[in-house]
């Protein structure tokens, strides 16, 4: 009986064994599976909508002044390097007495062949064709200098005017996009006023 009791204790301290080497085996086999998943840079996160008094886009070394009442309604991060397309950083809608607007910031790749009057004349926004009613010109904004055109269009016989605003930071461009009616001349000034407030970060 007593062999017996031996027998059965060598047994279940020999299967003890086996068990704890197992889960060790599964244990490590778990954290080299996520040091490999965990290999190269995350996709950045959408930040958190936010309706403060500035906007602020650390990666792309941008802040702007943001009018009272407006409201974020669309807000992405900027990844490094090359960029598969042109990104929309930031959409924010403002409220005026007549229609109220909107101003979009864009980011894309800059390149040597790109137009930017001809690439801001395209169709958008429901516009088939966009007519230039002031520039392109060359303004200073805080020492930098940046390109500026005004265009016009037509969505169901409402007169919209695009105010657009170029800036050329390194191999990037960022576009300043401000949609408004153009019989609301409280829209456009709100827009051109965020404009005017942005600050790069070198």
């Amino acid at each position: 009986m007593i062999q017996t009791l031996v027998k059965r204790l060598g047994l279940e301290r020999m299967l003890h064994r086996r068990s704890l080497h197992s889960l060790s085996t599964l244990s490590l086999l778990n954290m080299t599976l996520m040091c490999l998943c965990g290999c190269g840079d995350p996709p950045p996160q959408a930040p958190a909508l936010r309706n403060g008094p500035v906007y602020q886009n650390d990666a792309a070394g941008l802040r702007f002044l943001v009018p009272d009442m407006w409201q974020q309604t669309a807000s992405s991060a900027l990844p490094r390097g090359e960029l598969e397309k042109e990104i929309l950083l930031a959409r924010y809608q403002l409220q005026t007495s007549a229609s109220g607007g909107s101003l979009e910031v864009y980011c894309m790749n800059d390149s040597p062949l790109l137009d930017l009057l001809t690439y801001h004349r395209a169709p958008s926004f429901g516009v088939a064709e966009w007519n230039i009613i002031e520039g392109p010109e060359e303004i200073q904004f805080q020492g930098i200098t940046a390109t500026h055109l005004l265009l016009a269009g037509t969505v169901n016989n409402n007169q919209l005017g695009k105010d657009v605003t170029v800036f050329r930071r390194g191999a990037r461009v960022f576009s300043f996009v401000g949609l408004y009616s153009l019989d609301d001349p409280n829209a456009r000034q709100q827009i051109e006023r965020a404009v005017r407030s942005v600050v790069w970060k070198e």
